[in-house]
């Protein structure tokens, strides 16, 4: 109630109770899988990252204040902000890395980027088979993501592009971001001018939401009807 007459408060106007319910009802379902899935894995949060979410939550703001604005807008303690906001969403984050370095849950999409390789390297064209693969928003162009500074390229892949020669293209490339290959396309400009012009193929790792929705699917279910 306190956080509903809080944002109609700030929104000049009335809230709409029903979305807010709605989304608060999926939040708590995402949350229980999330709990059962650190459960599960033997995951917990750390400390130190919920205190550092605390002092970003914070903004700078001193204690008293801060303590003011969780009162007004969600009607809570500090401690009750911690347990309800911080801790979920930290222990969210830890699941979400366990999930992302579980080489099992990986397995099928790593091999998906593997073929997409395998093809480019039996003769087909890269543009082609990013297209028809890649999830980055590239792939409409044909994976062609356009001359990038090689001042701005991440540091991840600083050393795989550079020892590319125009033409070339990587191996399976693991990264945080998912299973990737690069083409170098060309290069012009030199020292802090230089500029690299890439082509892409992303296939995403499974990642937290993935493994929730699937939870949902296969539970959902027995849950609303009670069965075991």
């Amino acid at each position: 109630n306190a956080y509903l007459q809080s944002s109609a408060a700030q929104g000049g106007g009335s809230v709409d109770e029903e979305a807010i319910l709605a989304n608060i009802m999926e939040t708590i379902a995402s949350r229980i899988v999330v709990d059962e899935l650190a459960r599960a894995g033997n995951v917990t949060t750390d400390p130190a990252k919920e205190d550092e979410f605390l002092k970003n939550a914070m903004g700078g703001a001193d204690q008293a204040a801060f303590d003011e604005q969780i009162a007004t807008t969600f009607g809570w303690s500090q401690e009750e902000f911690r347990a309800r906001i911080i801790r979920p969403v930290t222990l969210a984050n830890a699941v979400q890395a366990s999930i992302v370095n579980d080489e099992s849950r990986q397995t099928e999409r790593k091999q998906k980027a593997q073929e997409a390789y395998d093809r480019i390297a039996a003769g087909e064209d890269f543009a082609t088979v990013a297209s028809e693969v890649s999830a980055h928003p590239s792939a409409a162009a044909g994976g062609d993501v356009g001359a990038v500074p090689v001042a701005d390229i991440p540091e991840e892949h600083k050393e795989t592009l550079a020892a590319l020669a125009v033409g070339e293209y990587s191996g399976v490339i693991d990264s945080e971001a998912g299973f990737m290959i690069f083409k170098v396309t060309a290069r012009a400009g030199k020292g802090a001018e230089e500029t690299v012009s890439v082509s892409l193929i992303l296939v995403e790792k499974v990642l937290l939401e993935d493994v929730v929705q699937e939870y949902y699917l296969t539970h959902r279910n027995w849950r609303f009807f009670g069965n075991s």
